[in-house]
């Protein structure tokens, strides 16, 4: 499917009944006969036919693949490059580690680079070497996930307590800081995204394109990002996660770090950033399903389950996206819902700012009702 809300584009004709038609028209304009089904003639007409559906398909394909609305892959990757837009790799989790040294400790602690803590079987590891002079009795290093991707994000503070390599005068360690900044490669649809806004990074300006832009690139989790001006020489960067999610501390600090970098932020401009304001609803749906429907409602129901959450998903994955009611009622019809009540969910217009976050939604299956 083409990105960005653009029309869809058909470069052939694919379908192999449409070109065997064709195929035939032509054969009979040219030679006045035409063949019937039994003809052999046509057979090898036809075995023509499904071999040029099949090469326009990979035709119209590779066409596609060279507009950003459609690329994928290695193609992606590829206009990427025409921008001097790379896809942004896998990353690790990082949290902070608190060390609760000894008191009567005689000498400075040495912290090697590679000192691991654990959780399970996940581990976190010091990067850096570190010395803790004698009468320091806490000290807090940074520590970052052996493995990439989202494993090692969501361990909150205090969970994270085995230090697997031992060292002197330790008399506890534990993580003060939630685990996060763990990602995946980044998806087709984040990076396609980057890339159409990468023109915007070539000004220093102050434009909201630029900011935007550079904001997109401190994490693959970062989904959606609005700029705003609260006032002259200010400007406010909001972040919002994948699925809903708020930004942590980390998320936070690396978006500004970027973009108050001085060939990114206009001398006079002060950047701070922050997580959406929240405006929360407590949807309470009850949903019918028609009596003719009764042999089907098991798979209907999970469906309409399916649908339920994936709004509740769908309603907070973009900033200032409005509260409205009639999306998940069209979703649940669509899904077989034959009558459906909802309260707790009113209209309601959100500043680009705010996130909409569903508090104890709800959604009951009330029985079977004649048409």
């Amino acid at each position: 499917m083409s990105r960005f809300g653009l029309p869809e584009i058909i470069f052939f004709e694919k379908a192999p009944e449409k070109i065997l038609q064709e195929m035939l028209f032509h054969v009979t304009e040219a030679t006045g006969q035409e063949y019937g089904r039994a003809d052999p003639r046509r057979k090898i007409i036809e075995g023509l036919a499904a071999f040029v559906a099949i090469e326009r398909n990979r035709a119209d394909y590779a066409l596609k693949q060279s507009l950003l609305s459609y690329a994928t892959d290695d193609a992606l990757d590829h206009k990427g490059a025409e921008m001097d837009t790379p896809r942004l790799g896998a990353s690790a989790a990082t949290t902070k580690i608190q060390f609760v040294l000894d008191e009567g400790r005689p000498s400075a602690l040495t912290i090697p680079a590679g000192t691991r803590f654990s959780i399970g079987n996940i581990y976190f590891a010091t990067e850096e070497t570190q010395v803790v002079d004698v009468g320091i009795n806490t000290y807090v290093v940074d520590a970052v996930c052996t493995e990439t991707g989202t494993i090692g994000n969501g361990y909150l503070p205090g969970e994270i307590t085995n230090l697997v390599d031992p060292l002197p005068y330790v008399i506890a360690v534990m993580n003060i800081t939630e685990t996060a900044g763990g990602a995946d490669i980044e998806d087709d649809y984040s990076y396609a995204e980057r890339i159409r806004l990468a023109p915007e990074r070539f000004s220093v300006a102050g434009p909201e394109g630029a900011y935007k832009y550079w904001a997109l690139t401190a994490s693959q989790d970062i989904i959606d990002v609005e700029i705003t001006s609260p006032s002259p020489g200010r400007t406010h960067i909001t972040i919002l996660l994948r699925n809903g999610q708020l930004p942590t501390t980390e998320h936070i600090e690396k978006v500004i770090e970027i973009c108050s970098a001085d060939d990114k932020r206009p001398l006079t401009d002060y950047l701070t950033a922050s997580e959406p304001e929240i405006i929360e609803y407590s949807p309470v749906v009850k949903y019918w399903l028609s009596r003719s429907n009764e042999t089907v409602a098991n798979s209907l129901i999970l469906e309409i389950e399916k649908a339920f959450n994936n709004y509740l998903v769908w309603q907070k994955s973009k900033l200032g996206r409005d509260i409205n009611p009639a999306v998940l009622i069209a979703n649940l019809r669509d899904k077989g819902a034959y009558k459906i009540t909802v309260e707790g969910l009113n209209y309601t217009v959100l500043e680009k700012t705010q996130i909409a976050k569903d508090v104890n939604p709800t959604i009951t299956f009330m029985g079977l009702i004649d048409e």
